[in-house]
């Protein structure tokens, strides 16, 4: 294991949104999205999942923040690709 449990029970209230935030970005990147348009996606399809949170069912919110945060990628537009 890379980081030990407690760091996660301590520090993982910013770990988790930047983690997220950072694999948008990454997404948006490889995907040829608008940066700030995908970065606001993922803050807006990861509110469900805090409210999953406090129900004890993280995995649940994870997987509804995945699939709001498809839906709102697939929705804007992108770069034609350049070969």
């Amino acid at each position: 294991m890379l980081l030990p449990k407690g760091f996660f029970v301590d520090w993982g209230w910013i770990a988790g949104p930047a983690a997220w935030m950072l694999c948008a970005a990454f997404t948006a990147r490889v995907l040829a999205l608008p940066l700030i348009p995908a970065l606001i996606g993922a803050v807006l399809a990861g509110l469900p999942s805090l409210v999953a949170v406090l129900f004890d069912l993280h995995w649940a919110g994870a997987v509804l923040a995945v699939g709001l945060f498809a839906l709102w990628c697939a929705r804007l537009p992108g770069q034609p690709a350049r070969l």
